[in-house]
């Protein structure tokens, strides 16, 4: 997999974590928001590998942001990375559409390792999928001999 041209938007409301997450990540190509309606015009306006959210912002919460998301984006993987004391309950997050709950910084060696699993199992439903529109009801090309 060729993370280079893997892009990934982080909505975090803390600069400081930003960069920290974006020097981590430096293998991808990393867009970051600061605010919950930043984030879902970026959401919005470009096509992500990957949504990493943060919890909770000025104007709402990193819940709010990933049911939007969800709302208009049904299968790029969400994951959260957020501070032990702003930690949402993992079952809320799952239910708004995340993948993924990651504690910082007790969790944050699970990034990346989290990040290529998710960016891994995207790659493999898109390759089902395709393989299914070819022909194959069970993703696998069709036989052109009978």
């Amino acid at each position: 997999m060729d993370l280079r041209c893997k892009q990934i938007l982080h909505v975090e409301s803390d600069r400081d974590t930003c960069e920290l997450i974006s020097a981590l990540l430096s293998g991808y190509e990393v867009s970051t928001a600061h605010s919950l309606s930043d984030g879902l015009s970026l959401a919005r306006s470009d096509c992500y590998d990957l949504f990493l959210l943060g919890h909770p912002f000025p104007d709402g919460t990193g819940e709010g942001l990933c049911r939007s998301i969800r709302s208009f984006d049904r299968r790029t993987p969400i994951a959260f990375l957020v501070a032990a004391a702003d930690a949402p309950d993992h079952e809320q997050t799952l239910e708004a559409g995340a993948q993924a709950l990651l504690i910082n910084p007790g969790e944050l060696e699970q990034l990346q390792p989290t990040i290529l699993c998710l960016l891994g199992a995207r790659d493999a439903d898109a390759g089902t999928r395709r393989a299914r529109r070819a022909g194959s009801p069970h993703g696998r090309p069709r036989s052109s001999h009978k």
